[in-house]
């Protein structure tokens, strides 16, 4: 039996998409720095070196400046929007990892400074490489001890610096653009007593947490509605993807999922998917332990073909720094979807390709298997579990494995992809890919819809004439055409493409007409169905 339809009902409002939609992208993160506001949404950015300049340090400025790196496989990066939620009142600060000091033999005693938040994902490490006593050991506090740190546990090590005569030391980030950047990981050290520091001593900390918003930060029911998706939805441009970098809970989803419908009610065009992340897998975390937790984490959570969440972390090379750390590949994924906007798929497709083609290679700058082979975070081949479908639920979910067969590298799988089971047929939009392509077909139509609504009296007895009928399937399919979606479905040439029903509906001043869409996603969704009001005088 053929997939099932899916009917979406849309908010009425003008639209006003435009061609870049689909491919621009807001990221909401914390940053170190937010010269636009916080809580505010940034201009366009399209040189990482720009944004990076201005955002400061910051998982989710990694994440953005990855989706700006030029590369063979996102050639020409669309432009894309920050919003810092950092220094938000309901945002968490960092919070460091434990410390480990068992390599220290002089006799001071290290800690972590007090009240110090790390901006990032870090595993901190820190080693003396000179005490300028050959060994012997230096006083804190007199000239002499230098040190070197690592924010990746020493796969690779930032510049050495004097520790001078201070008795504190702040581990920081090389700045191209000025100073060093504070990466908010500070450490004491005691010397009450003449306390030293020897060449060789070393000390370090398990991965720290990142900033994390609320919830409440993202989204707040109102009139108006306020959080970071209402900031997004107001403003002067429409994006197509909303990011957000930091994990999210299950019981955020419910809030989320009122915040895209909210975005919809203020602005009809305003239809972008959102990604969001599971939490990284956990220090001695099994991969069944893993999968056992993300099944739970999707079974609290109602399935929404709008939200996609994405699984699993691994060794991220940074395109700003091309330091190795341990974290989430969610923005080598980002950029893989971005090159999509000019590395069309076999069909002409780039909205509707799916990020785990294989023929486009494997995800750039991330690896779920150390430099020696050993697994370094969940592989779905071997271990699956994150895809699903979960109780009768499929939606966005998102994984890596590593391919023994292909291009060496860990690439990405979604929904619908080969290593997934066959999901529910009460399912109709099964993947990230099925919601670009519905969303943006959406737009199109929204964009024409209130032209070819308004004006003469059309109705007998609620039933629209065939001529008119016949022109709003039209418009509708010159929209379509105009939008470049051609290529985005299967069926582009069918004649019975667009239809309009003959039926109006009323709702109060509301007369309502409903679009007939029956384009055939890949492999996905039979049809989508838009029903749009407009307000009569």
């Amino acid at each position: 039996m053929p997939p099932p339809s899916v009917t979406i009902v849309r908010a009425r409002g003008a639209g006003i998409a435009d061609a870049g939609t689909d491919f621009r992208m807001a990221i909401i993160g914390a940053s170190s720095l937010a010269p636009w506001g916080t809580g505010v949404l940034s201009t366009l950015y399209g040189d990482p070196d720009a944004l990076a300049l201005d955002a400061g340090i910051g998982d989710g400025v990694d994440a953005a400046y990855h989706a700006l790196a030029r590369t063979d496989d996102n050639p020409n990066p669309p432009a894309l929007a920050f919003l810092s939620t950092l220094g938000l009142s309901s945002t968490a600060l960092g919070v460091r990892g434990s410390l480990t000091t068992s390599g220290v033999t002089g006799s001071t005693t290290v800690t972590a400074t007090a009240s110090t938040y790390p901006l990032g994902t870090f595993e901190p490490r820190v080693r003396v490489v000179d005490d300028g006593n050959n060994g012997a050991g230096c006083v804190i506090g007199v000239e002499g001890i230098v040190l070197q740190g690592s924010v990746n546990n020493g796969r690779d090590w930032l510049p050495t610096s004097r520790l001078g005569t201070d008795t504190t030391w702040k581990l920081q980030l090389p700045n191209p653009g000025g100073s060093p950047i504070d990466t908010g990981v500070q450490y004491d050290f005691s010397n009450g007593s003449g306390e030293t520091l020897k060449t060789g001593d070393f000390w370090y900390e398990s991965k720290t947490t990142p900033p994390q918003f609320a919830v409440a930060d993202l989204y707040t029911a109102g009139s108006p509605g306020t959080g970071a998706l209402m900031t997004i939805a107001r403003a002067a441009f429409n994006v197509g993807l909303v990011v957000v970098t930091e994990p999210v809970a299950a019981g955020d989803i419910a809030t989320l999922k009122a915040g895209l419908t909210a975005m919809a009610a203020l602005r009809a065009s305003c239809r972008p998917s959102l990604i969001v992340r599971f939490r990284d897998q956990a220090a001695g975390e099994s991969d069944v332990a893993y999968v056992a937790a993300f099944q739970e984490f999707r079974a609290a959570c109602a399935d929404d073909e709008r939200i996609c969440v994405w699984a699993g972390d691994g060794w991220l090379t940074d395109a700003q720094r091309s330091y190795v750390y341990s974290r989430s590949g969610l923005p080598s994924f980002l950029a893989k979807l971005q090159g999509m906007s000019v590395l069309a798929g076999p069909k002409g497709e780039r909205i509707a390709q799916s990020p785990g083609m294989t023929s486009r290679g494997p995800l750039v700058g991330f690896s779920i298997h150390d430099t020696a082979g050993n697994p370094v975070g969940h592989d779905e081949r071997t271990h699956p579990g994150i895809l699903g479908p979960l109780a009768g639920k499929g939606g966005g979910a998102c994984a890596y494995y590593e391919a023994a067969d292909r291009i060496a590298g860990t690439y990405a799988c979604v929904q619908t992809d080969t290593l997934c089971p066959v999901l529910p047929a009460t399912q109709g939009v099964q993947s990230l890919m099925d919601n670009r392509v519905s969303s943006a077909c959406e737009r199109a139509l929204y964009n024409i819809s209130f032209l070819a609504l308004g004006g003469a009296d059309v109705v007998t007895d609620f039933i629209l004439d065939d001529d008119t009928r016949e022109a709003m399937a039209a418009a509708g399919m010159k929209a379509i055409k105009d939008a470049g979606l051609e290529n985005e479905f299967a069926n582009a040439n069918d004649p019975n493409l667009l239809t309009v029903d003959a039926l109006v509906t009323v709702d109060g001043t509301l007369n309502g007409v409903t679009w007939r869409f029956n384009n055939k996603l890949y492999r996905y969704t039979n049809s989508v169905t838009v029903w749009v009001a407009n307000a009569r005088g």
